[in-house]
């Protein structure tokens, strides 16, 4: 699949690009220069009330951990492990 640079730096993105994607019109990306190529990275955007839930769980977790309330894993498949178990005992 081939595009043109077109002038003032512009180029269209494929249809099937844009359909498979999902990429909405006003989608934001970030460009990153590595190896000779240009790589296209979709730039996702929350909401800043979003962000500062997340911001409150992640304090309410931590204060959890530090008071033992908080069971934690050493690695994903400790945690697949004993979720699995979980499972079994269902």
């Amino acid at each position: 699949m081939y595009i043109t640079m077109r002038s003032k730096s512009q180029f269209t993105m494929p249809k099937t690009v844009v359909k498979e994607m999902g990429i909405e019109d006003g989608q934001r990306f970030h460009v990153v220069m590595k190896d000779g190529g240009i790589f296209l990275l979709p730039v996702v955007q929350y909401p800043q009330k979003v962000i500062e839930r997340w911001v409150k769980q992640s304090a309410e977790m931590k204060k959890l951990k530090a008071e033992g309330k908080l069971k934690s894993h050493s690695s994903a498949a400790d945690l697949i492990a004993v979720l699995h178990m979980d499972e079994m005992e269902e």
